[in-house]
């Protein structure tokens, strides 16, 4: 069975030149090439926008007052409790179908001694996952004060952006490399002719 790479050649569909079969197979090297290898690559735009959209928001932050601050801290504790909730119930919900299912399963009389193994399998799947999916972390954060909050929210914003930067600047450093790279491929094809 030939590859994807090779399939025009193999089922002689069409004319393949060399220098289609090499950009053909440059995309290997792309795991996001379109099909067309464009001449220039470009970065993602989305570490950019996100910093963009991280400055707007640190510069919000920055001209909150005292009780500005103070109100968004008291809504931001009332999220982590509702979260908090929310994560509990889920967690209930999800132990009870495991125990439900792992009663069942201990109820089961398998057919046969071979079957055993099986049902041993079964409640040790179960028993796992209820030991790993049905943890409840109760840690309550403490309630911060807004001079607090605002802080800790302006240290954590400033931190994304200088992610989101450093992730911007490896994505243009990867374009440049792959720019670099389909030119020198395309410039000895060329020769070639």
């Amino acid at each position: 069975m030939p590859t994807g790479y090779v399939s025009d050649l193999y089922i002689g569909k069409k004319e393949v030149s060399f220098r289609d079969f090499v950009m053909g197979c440059a995309r290997a090297f792309f795991y996001d090439a379109p099909e067309e290898i464009p001449e220039e690559f470009a970065p993602s735009l989305y570490h950019i926008q996100r910093v963009e959209e991280l400055r707007l928001k640190l510069a919000g932050v920055e001209a909150w007052g005292e009780q500005t601050a103070t109100k968004e801290a008291e809504l931001d504790y009332l999220r982590q409790l509702s979260v908090l909730r929310e994560d509990a119930l889920k967690v209930s919900v999800r132990k009870d179908r495991y125990q439900v299912m792992l009663d069942e399963v201990r109820e089961w009389q398998p057919p046969t001694a071979e079957h055993e193994p099986l049902k041993r399998f079964m409640i040790k799947q179960l028993e796992s996952s209820i030991a790993s999916d049905c943890k409840i972390d109760l840690v309550i954060k403490r309630r911060l004060s807004g001079v607090e909050y605002k802080q800790r929210l302006l240290k954590t914003v400033r931190q994304d952006i200088a992610y989101h930067l450093k992730k911007h600047q490896e994505e243009v450093e990867i374009a440049q490399q792959r720019t670099n790279y389909v030119r020198a491929l395309r410039k000895s094809l060329a020769s070639m002719e």
